[in-house]
């Protein structure tokens, strides 16, 4: 296919959030395969339709570069071709690189076990999935299922990058609805990309109105999930999003992002739905094991070099994970009787 590459010079090597804005006139998903340097991994991006060819979107990905001179070099995979690329901008991030794209393999269809209830989870790179190359980089969605009896299946469904704004508009909303039943619960953690200002893909700030929130807020895009759910007969579960260890002041740990965790609250405490306020059980934890066990949580105290103070390693995945479970235990709903 046709290509366009980008020449970019940067300081250190590392991760990197590479944010191209697109515009794609067609009706059609523009997919292209993006390389860097040559190397044989690569990665298959959306360019969804941004219904005319005069409006532009940005769109981000998170590679992997070399410190001095990289190419980025995207090939257009479709008939039509790639859309119209402005510009591409760059910027160091803790975020982890996508996920290589990988040769699907066909999976055999699952057998329906209507026996088993589903918690559905939506979310972050804190939450998400790794595949074993990543270690010792874990989500704590990972483990949630391990604290659950064999009655329930836990779909991690967190990826990393992902706001409730992009999330809601890369689709990944409707596939959960798509499949979700009657009795299965949808998990909802956003906050820390949602309050990317300088991102416009994934800004959702909060607009402190959950009765009638702001097109293009953080409670507008929640009510999506929650109404998505309850309209399925599922049961929408709030979850205040995790602290990291620059939660910490004057010798104490300390809530984050507080003004979403008011508003993931406040949306709760609308619609009458459970909400897990794992932001200050978080708090509480860290102050009781200390700051030097709690550092052992984040990949900065696993990895040589590392100064990454959000993500965590399997063990603080696991920890956050058993927190979660814990809370449902107390939520007086039917899953918590399912918590071993």
């Amino acid at each position: 296919g046709s290509f366009v590459e980008f020449n970019v010079n940067v300081p250190v090597a590392g991760n990197y959030l590479c944010t191209f804005n697109i515009a794609n006139g067609s009706k059609n998903n523009r997919q292209m395969k993006i390389q860097v340097n040559d190397n044989a991994d690569y990665w298959i991006q959306d360019f969804l339709s941004t219904e005319t060819w005069t409006v532009w979107n940005e769109r981000a990905i998170v590679l992997p570069l070399v410190a001095g001179n990289n190419t980025i070099r995207l090939t257009s995979i479709t008939p039509e071709g790639g859309p119209n690329i402005d510009y591409l901008r760059t910027e160091w991030t803790d975020e982890p690189i996508a996920e290589t794209y990988v040769e699907p393999e066909p999976e055999p269809e699952p057998e329906p076990e209507p026996s088993k209830t589903t918690i559905y989870i939506a979310g972050d790179s804190t939450v998400q999935t790794y595949r074993a190359s990543y270690a010792p980089q874990q989500g704590w969605g990972y483990y949630l299922g391990n604290y659950f009896t064999d009655n329930i299946v836990v779909s991690n469904q967190a990826i990393a990058g992902r706001s409730s704004k992009s999330f809601y508009d890369n689709g990944r909303l409707d596939t959960i609805l798509n499949t979700i039943q009657k009795g299965d619960y949808l998990m909802v953690q956003f906050a820390i990309n949602d309050s990317a200002a300088s991102n416009a893909e994934r800004y959702a700030p909060v607009c402190g109105n959950v009765n009638n929130p702001t097109e293009g807020s953080y409670e507008y895009y929640m009510s999506k999930y929650i109404d998505g759910a309850l309209e399925k007969g599922a049961t929408p579960i709030l979850v205040t999003t995790v602290i990291g260890l620059k939660a910490y002041s004057n010798g104490q740990f300390v809530n984050s992002y507080t003004n979403y965790c008011d508003a993931c609250k406040s949306l709760a405490s609308k619609y009458n739905i459970p909400c897990i306020d794992l932001n200050t059980l978080m708090v509480n934890h860290y102050n009781s094991i200390g700051y030097d066990a709690a550092y052992k949580y984040h990949l900065i105290g696993a990895v040589e070099g590392s100064t990454d103070m959000t993500h965590f390693t399997e063990t603080g995945a696991n920890a956050v994970a058993g927190l979660v479970a814990n809370a449902v235990k107390n939520l007086n709903i039917p899953l918590s009787s399912e918590v071993k």
